[in-house]
């Protein structure tokens, strides 16, 4: 219900783009800003409240509880390194370090735009925003040869597609830009876009923008591929 009220808020397109995507066209650049409308699959929310609730509780045990960092009756109390209880430190290092991860994948899923700025004569830049990533690109525009997509599948259904689960369930997917580059490289512009339809629209209007002959990509998801697999 969350996310549907979301989605009721985002931007209804009658031009033929996703919902969440805007687009600035003019002769000297093409900026297309992306916000993930599928705000229920792809957040990683329960994942992180899951992870906060488990680093809560580590607190709470440290503050009033029985846990700690030091041996009450280690033999050297003159020693910290002796007097620490590394089990416990460690749990608690791994616990935080995987909130924090969660946490901010979660922030930007939820809260990113992800924004392409194509500049014909100059560069093609990719950069997700408020929330600061490493997932920021640049790359020359000239040495773009051609764009598509990519699915990566989560969940039951997705394990089926490998042969190791149920075929039960609705699978969790994310899409992929990519470059492949005039040396024949691959580069990723961006990653977890929440539907198909935006990842799609980004690589077409980009190649047409730039004048790009839309041919097939190993690795690639198209449309066809995706109606026979998924019946969508």
């Amino acid at each position: 219900m969350f996310a549907q009220l979301i989605r009721r808020r985002l931007e209804s397109n009658d031009d033929g783009r996703p919902a969440g995507v805007h687009i600035e066209q003019s002769s000297k650049s093409l900026i297309i800003k992306c916000r993930n409308a599928n705000f229920s699959r792809y957040s990683g929310l329960p994942g992180a409240l899951f992870l906060t609730l488990v680093f809560a509780l580590l607190v709470w045990g440290m503050v009033f509880g029985n846990l700690s960092f030091t041996v009450a009756d280690a033999p050297d109390q003159s020693s910290l390194l002796q007097r620490i209880d590394y089990q416990a430190a460690m749990v608690f290092l791994v616990v935080s370090v995987f909130t924090l991860w969660a946490t901010h994948r979660s922030a930007v899923r939820l809260c990113n735009t992800i924004t392409f700025t194509v500049y014909p004569d100059g560069e093609t830049s990719v950069v997700s925003t408020p929330i600061p990533t490493s997932d920021n690109i640049s790359v020359e525009t000239a040495s773009i040869a051609q764009l598509f997509c990519t699915e990566q599948i989560k969940g039951r259904e997705g394990s089926a597609r490998h042969g190791t689960g149920s075929t039960s369930g609705t699978p969790l997917r994310a899409y992929t830009v990519r470059a492949e580059l005039v040396s024949s490289e691959e580069i990723r512009l961006a990653r977890g876009l929440g539907s198909f339809a935006v990842a799609s629209f980004v690589c077409k209007e980009i190649e047409s923008y730039l004048n790009l002959e839309d041919r097939s990509v190993a690795g690639e998801v198209r449309r066809e591929s995706r109606q026979r697999s998924f019946g969508e």
